[in-house]
């Protein structure tokens, strides 16, 4: 009966070496894996990595694409335009309200979109004393359910373009002229 008791409890051993020996070289081998794999994500080159998310963000995206029924005015813009594409039947916006809306923003030099509320899916919400100069003259008498194109001088935006700027999407704030589609869903 000694003799089953060690033979058992020498199994007993063996099983344990065993299995502690397979989970350590099981954590030796997730170790070395994880350690690759995120070797691999360090060594993407970052501008390459931002170029693909940029495509796989412009795929269904308004941005770079020509605003439409929107004519490129190559001259200068000398004053706000504003133009009620369809008149709303709701509360008229004041100056110092806040809306909801959605917006389509492209150059007047070339009519391309540098951005755009629709890309995202959803309007959005902002204080009209919050935004550029075009918008706050250029929002206040539109009335909810309403469809407002502005066409904003330099000035009264992010500012004019200097000497050899060329007007496109993706190069920080849009400089020079710029025309806005303003859908307007609520005064806030």
């Amino acid at each position: 009966m000694a003799q089953n008791s060690q033979r058992i409890f020498i199994l007993v051993i063996v099983g344990v070496f065993l299995l502690s020996t397979v989970a350590f070289t099981g954590i030796i081998v997730y170790s070395i894996i994880g350690d690759d794999q995120s070797q691999d994500i360090a060594e993407i080159d970052p501008a390459e990595f931002a170029e693909l998310n940029e495509q796989l963000d412009e795929e269904d995206a308004l941005r770079g694409t020509q605003l439409e029924g929107f004519e490129p005015i190559s001259n200068e813009v000398a004053e706000l335009q504003i133009i009620d594409i369809q008149e709303g039947d709701g509360a008229e916006v004041q100056p110092s309200d806040a809306v909801l809306a959605h917006y389509t923003g492209a150059f007047a030099v070339n009519g391309i979109i540098f951005e755009s509320s629709l890309d995202a899916g959803q309007p959005v919400s902002f204080p009209l004393d919050g935004v550029i100069e075009g918008w706050q003259e250029g929002v206040p008498g539109m009335k909810e359910g309403g469809v407002r194109r502005i066409i904003i001088p330099a000035e009264q935006a992010y500012g004019p373009a200097p000497e050899g700027y060329t007007a496109q999407p993706g190069q920080g704030s849009p400089l020079g002229p710029l025309v806005f589609d303003i859908q307007l869903f609520a005064i806030e």
